[in-house]
Formats: C-alpha cells, sequence, structure tokens
C-alpha cells in the first residue's frame, strides 16, 4: 500500500456533476479487477463517458500524475497507481476484453497518446468465452460523483474504493439517497429471492472491509447510521453519500457536513411555513414575492415592538416567574431516576443485565417504574416476560389497581445508602479478578487500544476504552465490558468496527465484538 500524504478533510460530493458508469462494473467486474486495473478503467470511464465521448486520447503522464491546466487548475490527480502497474493494468484490461485502445504514430508528431474506448458490446448479452468480457450494455448505468474519479480516487485505499463503489451502485444506482446494506451484503453480494446474483459484494474480506468503512466515515465520504432495536438487536446499517447538495436534483436538499449521522430524520426543509393567499403571491417554485416578503417584514417588526413594549412592563414578574420555574426544573431532576438505577430494578425483577439496558434507553423512566410497580398486581407465570411485554406495549394499569398520586417507592439504591463511587482502577481490578483475566488477555486489550483509534479514525485512545475490561475471545465472540453504561452507546456506534478490525489484526481470525456495562 502506498504511503499517501495527509491532505485536507473531504466536504462533501457536489451535484450536479456526476458521471454514468456501467452497471456491469460495480455488479461484476469491480470484485474481479486487480486495484491497479479498477484505477485504470475508471479513470477511462470517467475521460469517455464523463466527458460525454466515445473515446479519448489519454497520455501515460495523465494516469500517474493527473491533469493540470496552464492556469494551474488541477482537473484531476491521475489514477492513482505507478507506472508500472498502470501498463501492466493496460495490458490485462485489454486482454480480457474490458477496454479498446489505439496506438497512433504519424511523421510529424511521431507517437501520440493512445486512444482508449470502452469495448461495447455489439448486440444483446451473449454467451462469454471463458476468460473474457463480451463487452459492456449500452442500456443500464450509474450516475457517479465526478469527485471520486478527479480527487478521491488517488487518495482511497483499494478497499475504500471498492466499498465506496458499492455504496454508490446500491444508492444512485437504484434511484436512492441512502440504502441499508449488511457487511454480508458487502463481503458476498445480493441475490434475488430465487437465488439469482444480483452482484458479488464489494470484493474485499471482512478485516479490509471494516477498515475501509471506519476510513471512508473518517474522511467524511460516506455518512453511516448503526441501528439497533430492543426485538431485533443491530440491524443493517444505513449508509449515504455525504452529498453537499441533493443530488436527484429535488429542490430542498442542504448540506451534510457539519450535521450528525442520523438518517432516520428527513433532512428535507420542512419548517417553511406557508404564506397565505392574502400575503402575497408567489413565483411559480413557491417564492415569495418581494410585496409579500415586505409586508411580512413590516409585520413581524410591529410584533417585535409591542413584544418589547409588553416585556418592560412585566418584567419583574417575568424575572420572578423564571426564578420560580428554574428552581422546580432542578428539583424535577433531582427527583427524576437515574438510567443506572432503573438497570437496577429491571435487573432486580428478573429481567437481563442486556434487556434492561435496552429497555433504560428507550423508554421513559417513570413508565418503567410504574409497570414495575404495577407487576405485583397481575397473575404471571413469568414475571420478567410480562414486564418486558408490559414496559414495550405500555399496558393499562390491571383491574383494581389504585394508582396514588405518589407511587410507592421501587426497591432501588437510598442515596444516603449509596457506598463510595469505585475508582477506575478499584473497578478493573475486581473485574479482573472476578472473569479470570490473565496478563496475557490484558496485553491483548491494550494491543487493541493501540489499533483501533487508527481504524476508527481517531486521534488517540479515550481513557473510558482503555479502562474496558475484555476476557478471552471464545467461539468467536469478545465481549467487552464497561464501566459507565453512558459509553456503551458510543462504543457501539463508534467503535464496533475498528475494535473488531483490530482483534483480526492481532489474531489473525475474525472475532465479533459486543459492549455491556458491567457495575
Amino acid at each position: 500500500m502506498r504511503d499517501m500524504p495527509e491532505r485536507e478533510v473531504f466536504s462533501g460530493f457536489h451535484k450536479p456533476a456526476y458521471t454514468q458508469v456501467p452497471d456491469e462494473i460495480f455488479d461484476e467486474i469491480a470484485p474481479l479487477l486487480r486495484g491497479p486495473e479498477l484505477r485504470v478503467l475508471l479513470y477511462i470511464v470517467r475521460h469517455t463517458f464523463g466527458w460525454k465521448k466515445d473515446s479519448d486520447r489519454i497520455s501515460l503522464s495523465q494516469f500517474t500524475s493527473g491533469i493540470v491546466k496552464r492556469d494551474g487548475t488541477v482537473v484531476d490527480r491521475g489514477c492513482g497507481a505507478g507506472r508500472s502497474a498502470i501498463k501492466e493494468a493496460l495490458r490485462t484490461l485489454e486482454a480480457d476484453g474490458y477496454i479498446e485502445r489505439e496506438q497512433v504514430c504519424s511523421k510529424d508528431m511521431g507517437h501520440e497518446p493512445t486512444t482508449y474506448r470502452l469495448r461495447m458490446a455489439s448486440g444483446w448479452p451473449q454467451d462469454e468465452p471463458e476468460g473474457r468480457f463480451t463487452g459492456f450494455q449500452d442500456l443500464n448505468y450509474t450516475p457517479t460523483p465526478d469527485e471520486l474519479f478527479d480527487r478521491l480516487l488517488p487518495d482511497l485505499t483499494d478497499g475504500e474504493l471498492r466499498v465506496l463503489l458499492y455504496i454508490v451502485r446500491r444508492t444512485f444506482g437504484f434511484k436512492v439517497k441512502s440504502a441499508d446494506i449488511s457487511l454480508s451484503r458487502m463481503l458476498h453480494g445480493t441475490r434475488d429471492r430465487d437465488g439469482n446474483p444480483l452482484d458479488r459484494g464489494a470484493g474485499v474480506s471482512k478485516p479490509t472491509l471494516l477498515k475501509a468503512i471506519s476510513g471512508l466515515k473518517a474522511k467524511h465520504v460516506i455518512i453511516a447510521d448503526q441501528r439497533r432495536s430492543a426485538e431485533r438487536g443491530f440491524e443493517p446499517t444505513i449508509y449515504r453519500l455525504n452529498i453537499i447538495t441533493d443530488p436527484l436534483g429535488k429542490v430542498g436538499g442542504r448540506a451534510l457536513v457539519n450535521e450528525p449521522t442520523k438518517l432516520t430524520v428527513s433532512h428535507e426543509q420542512t419548517d417553511m411555513k406557508p404564506i397565505s393567499p392574502g400575503d402575497g403571491k408567489t413565483d411559480g417554485q413557491g417564492m415569495v414575492n418581494s410585496t409579500a416578503r415586505a409586508r411580512q417584514a413590516r409585520g413581524q417588526g410591529s410584533a417585535r415592538r409591542t413584544a418589547k413594549e409588553h416585556g418592560k412592563a412585566d418584567g419583574h414578574t417575568n424575572i420572578q416567574n423564571n426564578k420560580r420555574q428554574n428552581q422546580e426544573t432542578e428539583q424535577q431532576q433531582i427527583d427524576k431516576p437515574t438510567i443506572a438505577n432503573v438497570v437496577v430494578a429491571l435487573v432486580s425483577r428478573g429481567v437481563t443485565q442486556k434487556t434492561a439496558e435496552a429497555l433504560a434507553h428507550l423508554y421513559p423512566a417513570e413508565k418503567i417504574l410504574a409497570q414495575i410497580h404495577m407487576l405485583d398486581h397481575r397473575d404471571a407465570h413469568n414475571p420478567p416476560a410480562m414486564l418486558v411485554k408490559a414496559i414495550q406495549e405500555d399496558w393499562a394499569p390491571p383491574p383494581g389497581y389504585e394508582q396514588n398520586t405518589e407511587p410507592e417507592e421501587v426497591s432501588l439504591p437510598p442515596k444516603s445508602a449509596e457506598p463510595a463511587r469505585e475508582t477506575p482502577e478499584a473497578w478493573r481490578a475486581r473485574q479482573l479478578a472476578t472473569h479470570g483475566i490473565d496478563e496475557a488477555t490484558e496485553a491483548l486489550w491494550a494491543e487493541v487500544c493501540r489499533w483501533a483509534p487508527r481504524l476508527a479514525g481517531k486521534r488517540e485512545c479515550p481513557d473510558w476504552l482503555r479502562d474496558a475490561v475484555m476476557p478471552l475471545p471464545r467461539s468467536g465472540f469478545a465481549e467487552v465490558l464497561l464501566r459507565e453504561i453512558m459509553y456503551r452507546q458510543i462504543a457501539e456506534r463508534e467503535y464496533a468496527h475498528a475494535v473488531e478490525a483490530a482483534l483480526a489484526t492481532v489474531l489473525g481470525r475474525e472475532v465479533r465484538v459486543g459492549f455491556r456495562y458491567a457495575p
């Protein structure tokens, strides 16, 4: 792998500059090609279909160093492969039937740049001779952002490039902005209901896949939303490209560079209030004309002046009310049960630790404690299962149950009886002794903590992860014990893939990782 110099953080793909890439490259060809061959093929696609041409003259220096105009403007930065690798890739692509090239030599100019084109099929797909591609079809194409070719191609590793192409195919190739893609689909491909293969996956191994996803997220190329529910547990991650504007050309797209990676909430600008017919007319695109804007501005200015005068008259009363509200809010926060207390209460009723943590994060604490209290008034053959179902479905109180204005105390540890907070060192020593973790396993976790931040795109390992404890992995699964429950979601969202990739690097085998709060 080539050592690439550090470059500025990628800000996002732009619109509407896209290149139509044949679907065969995503679905069939990319997993079969070596890294330099895939890069060279994409570079030829960009300089032909990207510029609405059937063929283009491309010199070897353009493949290696890119194109720079006379005024210094950088058109592209090459394909990201070395000179000898590019020559070998061109010979292989031509021999396998993916491209055609024509060498021109004249008396005046001598050897001119070679002309390259994709080899197009002459008709409907035929049976392919063994080892040779019959040609691209002139029907199905996927719009691919030009930045992928012109800017990112030299900077991405082979694994990152393959994973990015797979995400582009599953989103823009199917006219959607995001798609839920499981790791197994990226590794083994997708099949239809009849078992027929739709694609061959990204063409990478699992450690390379996990490292590539972390790298693409760290470079701000893709946005991933890891999903989890109490019923199904971990669900396929939703992936999308970091697009500055809407790739489908719809009004309302906006930049996602500085926004959180949450995809369950719509990013379209739906908070604009409609203008009533009496306020003014629109210009046919939903934009209010200047008369309506001026009328709105005058109305808003008048409302602000009225509110200001009203506020001066009632200033003292508002201050007193605000103080009283702040005191009531502070008291409510003090009396409000914490997530840790709710988890303890659920576990004391027979609910497993993992289920208790999930319920405590998904449902309000007051409702959970109310269902715990009502459980004593229900006829339950399996109390823990009934309690979980009652919380999830928000069951009504049982017949004859009288709800007090002040519900009885659930068996939570009183504040006065809380033991002194355990130090991280004492907690870690207790966990090591409880789980029988030896020095070799401790050294294994220390090595994982050294690799995981790099794979996750972080500068250093956080203290809460370094202080965690990992018993020896068994049967392809490793459980990481955390001291604070608040870090569990962060660990699963930002470090799960990186820790799995680090374990695969250190142990030489694949290991699934789960995080658990250990009080």
